[in-house]
């Protein structure tokens, strides 16, 4: 049985401390902000200050304007006004590229050209060229 990392960690920040208001903001975050979860993202919890990260400049811009009512609605959730200040920083959506688990293997087999093929590298002039040329579909023929 195979579980999200996301979860995993859900699971050990409530073990660690169920009565934290940042274990309750974390876990509820996704709720608390509502629609703008896809504008709008944690990245930290200071004290009694929040800085979220925002994937466009332009909602950066909207979303300071509208913090008051971000930190009343937080506060509101959370049942306490903890959160006196939010801060706003430009966050990077991309997601970082995976790492390659393995590698395939190299096994390198011998391809035969047909004739249509030769024939057409033949009629190429430039030596070089038809030479990568017929490495490239030698080697486009391997990877099948």
């Amino acid at each position: 049985m195979s579980k999200h990392i996301q979860n995993i960690a859900e699971e050990i920040i409530k073990s660690m401390n169920n009565n934290s208001w940042q274990t309750t903001l974390m876990t509820n975050w996704k709720n608390i902000i509502g629609k703008l979860n896809c504008r709008v993202k944690l990245e930290k919890i200071y004290n009694d200050t929040l800085v979220l990260g925002v994937y466009d400049s332009a909602w950066m811009q909207e979303l300071y304007l509208l913090s008051e009512d971000i930190m009343q609605n937080i506060n509101n959730q959370l049942g306490q006004e903890r959160i006196k200040q939010i801060k706003f920083k430009l966050a990077d959506r991309s997601k970082p590229k995976p790492e390659k688990l393995f590698i395939k293997s190299c096994e390198i087999r011998k391809i035969d050209l047909t004739t249509s093929e030769l024939e057409a590298l033949e009629k190429i002039q430039d030596e070089q060229l038809s030479i990568a040329l017929k490495n490239f579909l030698i080697r486009c023929k391997n990877e099948k």
